[in-house]
Parts: structure tokens; sequence; C-alpha cells
């Protein structure tokens, strides 16, 4: 690596920015004189110079000029590469038609190539994590004692969109509920035009003290969400000699659970009178024969505070990925039943962060 550059430098003006005042990480990093904007530029400056030499610039001018999103979250991608171990080589290689691969990634155990899928477009995790939370707390509140709700259409109401109708359809399924009698499920589903729909499955549980299933009710992926990353890095993936992993964020919208759900199948539940049995019907991404992508690796959300990502597994790639990826979450498949290990690595943030702390030291 050579010299240490301040890529983002310290603002000329006094901007108060901060995130949760309608403002993204970049403009953070671009124009406030907070002391988040100080060590958000820290963290990028310090990182950025551990990135192979040859990138740095175009990565920097990447995230301040055009897709902050896409670019900050290939810094995240490298950065965890080499925490993890690996030496690193960006759009090194190219296959027959001159598409590039983001990142070569050369472990001890193992090679593997990943390409870094983001949503483009400057909108941070924490405004969209702040759009669905709004939305989401008006239909949590609403569901009354003795019933959960799972979610499985959510209209796109922004901050600044009126939740005057949404509101109104909560009153209306309140109404629903009262007169519900001795139903044990009822389906709900409300248009809100342009904005997409909501629909609904209450569950008459009686100890429930009211609201939606789970963790705050995370947004079901929307169909094919990762099928069309798929899709997308198809070229890029055709005729690598290693084989490619997609690091991927999905907006910080979705969990792990639908992401597995998406990969290797659904878990379908059959009764015989009082027998329960389990069992997993491999239909997933991971399922389809042609299917070049060997793992996943699943970023909750992008940020300079960040959990480690998970990783799934190709059943068909498993001897090929790297023994040093399978320190964190892992998930693969077996004889037709997921297996899932705990991540065992500290916190990969920590390091990046730590990096800053020591970045200007002798």
């Amino acid at each position: 690596m050579g010299t240490d550059n301040i890529w983002f430098k310290e603002p000329q003006t006094s901007e108060r920015h901060c995130r949760g005042s309608g403002y993204s990480l970049k403009d953070v990093a671009l124009y406030s004189s907070t002391a988040e904007g100080v060590r958000l530029r820290q963290f990028l400056n310090a990182n950025i110079n551990k990135v192979p030499d040859q990138y740095q610039e175009k990565l920097y001018k990447a995230m301040s000029e055009s897709d902050w999103n896409s670019f900050f979250f290939e810094l995240l991608t490298i950065r965890t590469c080499q925490i993890l171990g690996a030496k690193v080589q960006c759009e090194a290689l190219a296959n027959a038609k001159g598409k590039r691969i983001d990142v070569k990634a050369e472990f001890s155990s193992s090679t593997v190539l990943f390409e870094a899928v983001a949503p483009k477009g400057d909108k941070d995790t924490y405004t969209l994590q702040r759009e669905l939370q709004e939305v989401q707390k008006i239909i949590n509140d609403s569901i009354p004692k003795g019933w959960v709700a799972l979610l499985g259409k959510e209209p796109a109401i922004g901050s600044n969109d009126s939740k005057a109708n949404l509101k109104k359809a909560m009153i209306k399924l309140a109404d629903t509920l009262h007169h519900a009698n001795e139903y044990m499920e009822v389906p709900f589903c409300e248009s809100f035009g342009d904005n997409g729909e909501l629909e609904l499955l209450l569950i008459r549980v009686a100890e429930s003290p009211g609201g939606l299933w789970g963790d705050a009710g995370l947004k079901p992926m929307p169909e094919g969400l990762i099928a069309k990353a798929f899709k997308a890095k198809h070229d890029q993936v055709s005729g690598q000699k290693y084989p490619v992993i997609l690091a991927v964020y999905l907006g910080g919208i979705v969990d792990k659970r639908e992401v597995a759900r998406e990969l290797y199948g659904e878990l379908i539940e059959e009764r015989d009178g009082s027998k329960r049995c389990v069992y997993l019907k491999a239909r997933g991404l991971f399922a389809c024969g042609d299917c070049k992508i060997a793992g996943v690796l699943f970023y909750y959300q992008i940020d300079y505070c960040f959990d480690n990502p998970v990783l799934f597994i190709n059943p068909r790639f498993e001897a090929m990925i790297p023994t040093e990826l399978r320190v964190l979450e892992t998930f693969s498949m077996r004889c037709d039943e997921i297996v899932h290990s705990e991540n065992t690595h500290e916190s990969i943030c920590k390091k990046m962060l730590a990096t800053s702390d020591d970045w200007g030291k002798a």
C-alpha cells in the first residue's frame, strides 16, 4: 500500500448535516462539520488507503461523485476479505466478454471471486430503515390484543408521504377484527394506488399483546430480489476459473431467514393427525442445476457500524469455499437439511474502526 492519502477532505463550510435530519451518509461524509462527519471521513480515508493502490482513486471518485451505495458497499466487501486474511485484487480478471469481476480474494486455503451487489442511489441504510419502521410502527400499534399479524405486502410510503390513508386502513382493520367472531385467521388487504398494497394475515392468539409477528415484522423479501442479482451478474460469473460469491446488500429491509428461504427453499409442514413433519422443499436458487453462484455473503446493513455478514453456501460448491470465510455465521445444506453455524470471528466493523483510529499515526 502507498502513502496515506486524504481522500475525503474536511469541508470548508460549517454544515451541521447529520443522519436523522433528512441527510444521507454521503451528505455527512462530504459536507458535515459535526463530530460524526469527522469520524466518518477518518473511517473512509483509512480504509480506502488499505485497498490496492491502483483502485483507491476510482473508489473515491465513484463514492463522492456518482453511486455512493454501490461503491461504499464494495469498500466494505474488499475490507472484509482483507480482514479475514485474503490478498485482494480489484477488477483484475475479465471473462471472454470483457466483464470484470469486482474482487479476487486469495485466501491461504483457496481463491474465490466476489461480485458486490447493492441498490443504486444515495439512500443509505438509515434512511431506508427509518421509512420502513415508520410504516411498520403504525401497523404494529394497530393490531389489538389477542391477535398477531403476518406481513405479506407493505405499501411503499416514504417519510414525507401522508400516512392518513394508512391510518384509515388500520381503523378498517380494527373493525374487521371486531366482527371476526370465531374465526381464527383473518386475511386483510388494502390498496394504496401507486404506493402498492398492504397484505396481512391476522391470527388469533389468546395470549398475544397484539402486534406484528417476530422481530417487529421484518418485511418479506420482494419476490425474486436475489434472483435478479443472480441474473444481472451472469456474464461476470460465466467462464470464471474460480468460484464466485455474491456479496449482497438488500437495503436493510429483509433478514437472513428470508435470504435462506430464497436460496435453499421453503420449510414445509405437514400434519397427519397428531404427527407433525417438517421438511425442506429444495426449490430455491441454489437448487437450480445451472446456478453458477458458489455462495452469497449477506450484509443486513451497510454503514461504518455494521454486524458481520452472513455466508450462504451453495452445496454444490461446498468444498471450494475458503475455510477463512466459515468463521462467519454460515448456512449450508446437507442431505436436504439446512446446517447453521454461528459467527466465531471478532467484529469486522471494529477492526475497520480500529484502522481509522490508527490512521495518520507513525
